[in-house]
């Protein structure tokens, strides 16, 4: 949406902001696009970002960069600028580890449902089709009695 009037609640807003991985989408006024990048570079860090400047416009113009990248550029400060930063990064280290498989293992031999051990806490920060997998994987191995199947 559009960004807060006062600089304090932009800020107050992209600290709120700063924790989510969804894509955050903008409407900034050109004059303020440089105090915008550094104060999203202050709090969200070197995230990349996407300027779309006119656009549907004959001199459409679209720079991709991160916050100290950008600033060097030299951007027009006429028409409507859109800025697109890119959401949290969640960690690709989705290691399984053998309290997780123990966890899971224990929710299956309580047969609990999908849905229901998705809701836990315990696999929160496990993308749910890798967690399906392996709820799938331990259903069909048959190791539900710790082994002694």
């Amino acid at each position: 949406g559009f960004i807060p009037k006062k600089r304090s609640d932009l800020i107050k807003r992209l600290e709120e902001l700063k924790g989510i991985a969804s894509t955050l989408v903008y409407f900034v006024p050109s004059r303020a696009i440089g105090d915008f990048l550094n104060i999203v570079k202050n709090i969200l860090g070197e995230r990349r970002i996407l300027i779309a400047r006119e656009l549907t416009k004959i001199y459409e113009e679209v720079i991709i960069g991160t916050p100290s990248d950008l600033l060097k550029c030299e951007i027009v400060e006429k028409g409507e600028v859109v800025v697109i930063i890119e959401g949290k990064e969640i960690k690709d280290n989705y290691l399984i580890d053998d309290n997780i498989e123990e966890d899971l293992l224990d929710a299956i031999k309580e047969k609990k449902s999908f849905k229901d051990i998705i809701k836990n806490d315990k696999f929160k920060n496990i993308r749910r089709n890798e967690l399906y997998r392996l709820y799938e994987s331990l259903k069909k191995s048959g190791n539900l009695n710790g082994g002694n199947s």
